[in-house]
């Protein structure tokens, strides 16, 4: 009998004590969750280091958004010449900078990361991660700049580098919709070609 006590009252306390462990469990699994939370909050801005620099001009790709203007997304990422060199010579040229501010909310998506991105154009809603978008663009080298329009629909894309002179070109023909007259790629793009050999 005695002995049955015993036993009684160790499973009681064992009961008890497994209890608070299991709080104290609840404890560390929450912590561990706010560990998490942080840890994608900055797994989402890594890509910021891409642009440095450029913040004026590149939104922060959490949420890309055409807020009623034309919408340029440059693909890119780590370690390609290119697109560092695209970079340095918009940061270099107050006229690119200038077109872009004016009418373009402009996007550079760092391929080497991946993170979730909210997507608002005009209203029409969607969220992608980045390898997810860049298969919806047909993105194959970078970088690769993707013009759509406020809608979200693609005006024009260039896979490659360009020079800033060619950008402008590009830029003025989507700001003044030029482009809107062509009634097919073929001729848009015999009309860009025109105007692309008359800078060179």
């Amino acid at each position: 009998m005695r002995y049955q006590k015993i036993v009684l009252i160790c499973v009681v306390f064992a009961f008890f004590v497994g209890c608070k462990n299991e709080k104290l469990d609840m404890k560390n699994l929450a912590s561990e969750s706010n560990i998490s939370q942080e840890a994608i909050q900055k797994t989402q801005s890594l890509d910021k280091a891409s642009y440095a620099g450029l913040e004026h001009l590149f939104g922060d790709t959490d949420m890309i958004a055409s807020k009623g203007k034309f919408v340029l997304l440059i693909f890119g990422k780590n370690g390609c010449q290119w697109c560092d060199r695209l970079k340095d010579e918009i940061k270099a040229d107050s006229k690119t900078q200038e077109m872009l501010q004016k009418d373009f909310q402009t996007y550079y998506i760092n391929l080497s990361y991946s993170k979730t991105h909210q997507l608002d154009f005009d209203g029409k809603k969607s969220q992608k991660e980045t390898m997810s978008l860049a298969r919806d663009y047909g993105i194959r080298p970078t970088p690769t700049s993707i013009f759509l329009d406020s809608q979200g629909n693609v005006i024009f894309g260039w896979p490659g580098y360009f020079s800033q002179a060619q950008m402008q070109v590009i830029l003025q023909m989507i700001a003044s919709r030029e482009y809107e007259k062509f009634k097919n790629p073929k001729d848009f793009f015999e009309a860009l070609g025109a105007k692309l050999k008359e800078i060179e």
